[in-house]
């Protein structure tokens, strides 16, 4: 099943076989800053700096190999750690 497969089966309020991610597929979802380096920790990745794109909400820019560990189905695409 494709990522967006899964994600059309989630807003179709049907069960994926696999739950669909989003980390920042739109600025108003995403991770808190001071939330992503324990996300990091947590998925066995080396540390790298964390840059916030929002600075009300502190938002950070997720980076690409937390994107592939993660599987996530909608992304910013932003890149390493790079704004757009």
């Amino acid at each position: 099943m494709t990522p967006r497969e899964r994600v059309l089966m989630s807003l179709n309020h049907k069960e994926p076989p696999q739950v669909a991610v989003d980390f920042g597929g739109h600025r108003s979802s995403g991770i808190a800053a001071m939330a992503y380096q324990g996300l990091r920790r947590q998925l066995g990745l080396e540390a790298k700096p964390t840059y916030v794109y929002d600075i009300i909400q502190q938002l950070a820019i997720i980076h690409d190999d937390v994107i592939r560990v993660r599987d996530a189905q909608c992304a910013d695409g932003a890149g390493e750690g790079k704004s757009r």
